[in-house]
């Protein structure tokens, strides 16, 4: 395939509406559980979801073998059968031809698009800056099969570093100017997941037709106000409706309504917050709300059946299951 026909491909595809960073179901002894996924699909695509993001932090990536990587996504894709719009695969590895390995196997079997982070073991400062990081994941040639441009399918540049990690005087939209051009034109959306709405402003106001996919729940109302709505995160699983909510209500103006649903919205996070946050919690919590897709893989540690217990009644009491419904 020509280069620009490919260009013109990739472009055309766009990440819409509401991305679930899916859990990994597991056996109780760690053992991966592939049977749940069609049934897990079925319950985001009912709750409003469109996306899968698969292998990611919330998906337990990290813990999982390449060979149960590539098992993990032949299952999504298998089961799918065009229910979710969108299947992005995370491909981000400590070792580089791990993650090119990762993307050919992608690339193989008709994954949509890629994601991918630099290695995390090595914490040089020049991971953190937009600019080169955009350099370092083109020198991983990751969506380049036999470094082929030509042969590349479409890739999501999920800049997890625009966060607040990132410096303020060292992160400026105007550095994505540079990623429109050759070879960095193949990687075409962003997860944005700062508090500083000024820069995801200025990076959704540039030129080159960035997708930007906001990563950072709590603002969910702010950012819909600023004029994204594309969202990526853990959260999306289950409490899609309650995103839907609120988004809806501000397109129509209703912002009484848009208010009161953002209310409930900021207090089902805080009983996140409270209970500890991160991956146990939210699968926890998907296992209260809608369906158990089992425990976490260690290094991570479940609940214990008291604080299951204590997270059901706040779950209860707060109006959290009433709004995910």
């Amino acid at each position: 395939m020509a280069a620009q026909e490919t260009k013109t491909k990739a472009a055309s595809f766009r990440l819409e509406g509401l991305t679930a960073a899916v859990f990994t179901p597991f056996h109780q002894n760690g053992d991966l559980n592939l049977d749940p996924i069609s049934a897990y699909i079925d319950c985001l695509v009912k709750d409003g979801v469109k996306n899968a993001f698969i292998n990611g932090t919330n998906g337990e990536g990290w813990s999982l073998t390449m060979a149960e990587r590539k098992q993990v996504a032949e299952h999504w894709k298998k089961v799918n059968n065009g229910r979710l719009s969108a299947l992005v695969i995370n491909v981000g590895a400590s070792a580089v031809r791990e993650s090119q390995e990762l993307a050919a196997h992608a690339q193989s079997i008709g994954i949509d698009a890629i994601s991918c982070t630099p290695p995390t073991g090595y914490k040089a400062k020049n991971f953190v800056y937009v600019k080169l990081m955009l350099d370092t994941l083109v020198h991983f040639g990751l969506c380049f099969e036999g470094n082929s441009p030509e042969s590349s399918r479409n890739s999501f540049l999920f800049l997890s570093s625009v966060s607040d990690q990132c410096p303020r005087d060292r992160f400026n939209g105007s550095i994505l100017g540079r990623s429109a051009e050759e070879p960095y034109s193949y990687f075409l959306w962003m997860k944005f997941s700062s508090c500083r709405l000024y820069e995801l402003k200025r990076c959704l106001q540039r030129p080159e037709g960035y997708q930007i996919c906001s990563g950072h729940d709590e603002h969910l109302l702010a950012v819909v106000a600023i004029g994204n709505y594309s969202f990526i995160g853990g959260t999306v699983n289950f409490q899609a409706k309650l995103f839907t909510k609120v988004m809806e209500a501000y397109k129509r103006k209703d912002l009484e309504a848009a208010e009161k649903h953002y209310d409930q919205f900021v207090i089902n996070c805080s009983i996140l917050k409270k209970h500890g946050d991160g991956v146990p919690i939210c699968k926890a919590i998907m296992k209260l709300s809608h369906m158990d897709l089992g425990p976490c893989r260690s290094p991570l540690i479940k609940l214990s059946p008291e604080e299951e217990e204590a997270l059901m009644v706040d779950l209860q009491q707060s109006g959290f299951l009433d709004s995910v419904k």
